[in-house]
């Protein structure tokens, strides 16, 4: 349990670090770079350290690339895309919707029942949802476009942890083979999207020691939440490892107060508050 902990440390540290780092460097090049980086480290610690073995099929480099395209392509750069335009605990916040959409993926697609406990459990989590996002719209008349692309990337998180949980349970296949085989995958993706060119790659030389330390933690945390992510899902189910994100917002709205200075808005707990009962519904109809 210990690990599902640090997973959520973690990836509140990666919205806040990227938050940082993308008001210096392009999201798409920010992107390539880490995930890059990425899968190349973890293929070479496959190549020189690794004894497992990865015995291929079809079916299961099918799966590797929709997971790459969903869950490192998708869902990162429209996380990334987000942060540009709102806080990184608000991002948090809306992507942890993700066990929700689960709960629903799993009813339409794969025909699991739903629970009475489980429709309550949706219903407060719609609840936080609405009060974050609509908390701005009743100001503005207007939701940011930040809050449709986080939610777009939970929508994809979603349906490649749907993926993933099957691909990991039913194939025998390592860790770092598989994170190498999907960070590879996404950044590839990457290198074609048409909003990239030459000029971006500028940005980077302007960088201090500093920024560039900022996006090398960044690197490793994606890293090392990407590790302890594939490791959990052959543990427990996708919805139980995305239920356990309740607390990641709380990480983040607390690097955001100390990275940033941002006044975390009074209705931030309320929501919060609402997404944990839910979850807690959630998880109680699943045991």
């Amino acid at each position: 349990m210990i690990l599902l902990f640090i997973i959520n440390l973690l990836s509140a540290l990666n919205f806040s670090l990227s938050k940082y780092a993308l008001a210096y460097i392009d999201p798409v090049l920010f992107f390539i770079v880490r995930t890059v980086t990425g899968g190349a480290l973890c293929a070479l610690y496959y190549y020189y350290m690794s004894t497992e073995k990865a015995i291929m099929t079809k079916y299961l480099v099918g799966m590797l690339v929709m997971i790459g395209a969903l869950n490192v392509y998708a869902a990162n750069l429209l996380q990334l895309q987000s942060l540009t335009t709102i806080p990184s605990s608000r991002a948090c916040l809306l992507f942890n919707t993700a066990p929700f959409i689960v709960v629903v993926l799993n009813y339409f697609l794969l025909g699991t029942k739903i629970s009475y406990m489980k429709i309550m459990g949706l219903v407060c989590g719609w609840i936080g949802l609405l009060i974050t996002v609509g908390g701005d719209f009743a100001v503005s008349q207007t939701i940011c476009a930040g809050d449709w692309f986080i939610l777009a990337a939970a929508l994809a998180t979603s349906i490649s942890a749907l993926i993933m949980e099957r691909a990991l349970t039913t194939h025998p296949i390592s860790t770092a083979y598989f994170n190498a085989f999907i960070f590879l995958c996404g950044g590839s993706f990457a290198v074609m999207y048409p909003g990239l060119s030459l000029s971006t790659c500028i940005s980077i030389k302007s960088m201090s020691f500093y920024i560039l330390l900022v996006i090398a933690l960044v690197m490793g945390t994606t890293i090392t939440t990407a590790l302890l992510y594939t490791h959990l899902l052959r543990k427990y189910s996708a919805a139980f490892v995305l239920f356990t994100g309740f607390t990641a917002p709380l990480f983040a709205a607390l690097f955001d107060w100390s990275f940033f200075g941002h006044t975390v808005a009074y209705t931030f707990p309320i929501s919060l508050l609402c997404i944990a009962i839910g979850l807690y519904l959630f998880y109680k109809a699943d045991s």
